[in-house]
């Protein structure tokens, strides 16, 4: 009763690097109780002073201290610490730091030591619907070694909210986000553990004294979150015999890797895959399928690999056509040196298109097929007129033109049994000229805000041929045919120029994104056109 504690504040006390998680027991403890020894020691060392006798000889008992052998030469603690302050002017005070404690390192750890570490092991058994991928825990036990209990309903609380977090973890809390925009900002969707979701649970406190600790107490706040995440990804691997590599655990996670896995020798081979019942997915570089897969389970029952298809490797010409096979690296594309229109439109779009990596691995057959609106390579396929070779098993050779193959948002008329095969366009004539731009946030390695490629053939200063292809302004890339129709026969002049620019930004069907908004896009197609006609009317000149 004599004792009374202050809850302090950092107006009250000293700066120190403050204490926290699984340490909070074992550093408070032991320093509340080296600050008391502190105490005892001051008063002791005042009260041999005033008592004129050796510290040695003092002891301490029932609020007196007295010399031994001799209780009448006595001072209760009350007088001691009135006359010390008197003689002082202020009160003694208990000090400790174990800030440069002793470790089993020789290193001190700048936040203070904490040689006494706790072990754990945790196991649950749980349930899976296969259909719906529902997983349900049904039982958890967990066994702690706390070092001494000092407050066993406090370390079974520790451990039982530990669990909660650690299965909260492992099954259920996932920050999801496309494109750096996070589509759960809100604990409506952003979900923890309820205490309908926890399971029946059994705590075992297994009391293993630490020496260095207070009454041999150790850390037991933090030590429950991590064993959850493993032991239901074992029981789940378990259960379902999957490899499971990726939290939270829920129906997306373990149903990602769900399909089978073959890799043709030739085409032939690979459009028999193609041709099987089920949903049938192409793999070409696999730059987009693989980003996909950490976002949803990857809807397919068979991946065609189509990466050692020889026959879709070559860039070939001949009889004013140009060939690219649909497994040629944007890397390859790169290294390639055709010239004229080919070159100035293909040469800064694979520069712009993504770093050494992923052009190692991306094709121009993938790159189509996946029709994104952003899709770097299909505006200078379009500006030069390109058409896709589909092969199938049943139906031979089929032949498009790029706007028909896009039908929209990463839709295609490819049918399911079909593989794309290359890509042909006409050869440019040597007097046809090109413009290429692409906008984005930075100048390479980033996703389209606009692009723009045009190719035009004038005659006597005239438009005597014109094509403008616009990306990231509609459902997918788009041919401006309107401006297109605009410009022939017209003069390349200045006036034209923005009547044809005026009329791409109107053509254009731009969203608002976090990229850029629509307007903004509009505007842009309009200046990029413009800039780009403005180039070519300079070129010819």
């Amino acid at each position: 009763d004599s004792i009374q504690l202050a809850r302090g504040d950092t107006d009250t006390l000293p700066w120190d690097h403050g204490h926290g998680g699984s340490r909070m027991t074992f550093t408070i403890a032991r320093s509340a109780y080296e600050a008391g020894q502190d105490l005892r020691r001051q008063l002791l060392e005042e009260a041999a002073g005033q008592l004129e006798a050796s510290v040695d000889d003092m002891v301490l008992e029932d609020k007196q201290i007295f010399v031994r052998g001799d209780r009448a030469n006595s001072i209760a603690l009350a007088q001691l610490c009135y006359t010390r302050h008197k003689k002082h002017g202020g009160p003694m005070i208990g000090v400790s730091s174990i800030l440069d404690d002793a470790t089993p390192t020789t290193k001190p750890h700048p936040i203070g030591a904490f040689p006494a570490p706790s072990f754990c092991a945790h196991a649950v058994e749980l349930t899976v619907d296969e259909a719906t991928g529902e997983i349900a825990v049904t039982r958890y036990a967990a066994a702690h070694d706390v070092g001494r209990a000092v407050n066993p309903t406090g370390c079974e609380g520790q451990v039982e909210g530990g669990v909660a977090m650690g299965l909260g973890l492992a099954m259920m809390e996932e920050l999801r986000e496309v494109d750096g925009k996070v589509l759960n900002p809100s604990f409506a969707d952003y979900l923890l553990v309820s205490a309908e979701d926890m399971p029946p649970m059994q705590t075992i406190l297994v009391e293993q004294p630490a020496v260095e600790g207070p009454m041999g107490v150790k850390g037991v706040g933090e030590p429950p979150i991590a064993p959850p995440t493993g032991a239901v990804a074992n029981a789940l691997a378990d259960a379902l015999d999957v490899d499971v590599r990726r939290l939270p655990l829920t129906q997306r996670a373990f149903m990602v890797n769900n399909f089978e896995f073959t890799q043709p020798r030739d085409v032939p081979e690979a459009l028999e895959a193609l041709a099987q019942p089920g949903r049938i997915m192409p793999l070409a570089g696999g730059t987009n399928i693989m980003v996909n897969m950490k976002r949803a389970p990857l809807e397919a029952d068979l991946v065609v690999d189509l990466t050692r298809l020889e026959e879709l490797m070559p860039i070939s010409g001949g009889n004013g056509c140009v060939r690219l096979g649909a497994g040629v690296s944007f890397a390859r594309l790169l290294e390639w040196r055709p010239g004229g229109a080919v070159e100035g439109m293909m040469r800064p779009m694979c520069i712009a298109f993504a770093g050494p990596l992923i052009r190692n691995l991306a094709t121009v057959g993938g790159n189509v097929c996946d029709a994104s609106a952003a899709a770097d390579i299909s505006p200078p396929l379009l500006a030069l007129d390109a058409t896709v070779e589909l092969h199938s098993a049943s139906g031979g050779i089929r032949m498009l033109p790029l706007p028909e193959f896009f039908r929209g948002v990463r839709t295609t008329a490819r049918r399911p049994d079909e593989l794309l095969t290359a890509i042909e366009f006409p050869l440019p004539a040597e007097d046809e000229r090109w413009f290429y731009y692409k906008l984005g946030k930075r100048k390479a390695d980033a996703i389209s805000i606009v692009s723009v490629a045009m190719t035009v053939r004038l005659e006597q200063g005239k438009v005597k041929q014109a094509r403008i292809a616009l990306g990231a302004v509609a459902p997918v890339a788009m041919r401006t045919r309107e401006t297109e129709k605009l410009l022939q026969g017209e003069p390349l002049n200045e006036v034209t120029a923005d009547a044809a620019a005026a009329m791409a930004a109107r053509e254009a069907r731009p969203i608002d994104d976090f990229r850029a908004g629509g307007a903004y896009r509009r505007q842009m197609v309009e200046i990029l056109v413009k800039r780009g006609l403005d180039h070519i009317a300079q070129q010819d000149k």
